[in-house]
């Protein structure tokens, strides 16, 4: 197992988020108190932790395109006021299988 920090997943309103590879599997709001569980159920016995995993990838897959209009607006608002330091982030790609989601 490894735990790699990054910056938003896109899902703030939904945090604290977290993606389980290879599977792809999105859960939020994450407590404490969910890590044994998930530990347990998802990575010893291959089951995800239903009440925690999002299940609409097309819902976050919008959530997160939207996260990321946000974002880019506040930069822009900021080049806007102090000079350009342009900013683009592609939208990720939309699967719709299962739970899976970049």
């Amino acid at each position: 197992m490894q735990i790699t920090t990054c910056g938003s997943l896109g899902l703030c309103e939904r945090g604290p988020n977290m993606v389980v590879y290879p599977e792809g599997v999105w859960y939020s709001g994450v407590r404490a108190e969910d890590v044994r569980e998930i530990v347990d159920a998802h990575f010893r016995r291959g089951r995800p932790v239903s009440r925690l995993v999002n299940t609409d990838a097309a819902a976050l897959a919008t959530e997160v395109c939207a996260s990321r209009d946000r974002y880019l607006a506040s930069v822009r608002a900021r080049e806007a006021a102090s000079g350009p330091a342009t900013a683009r982030i592609p939208c990720l790609s939309r699967r719709t299988q299962g739970t899976t989601w970049p």
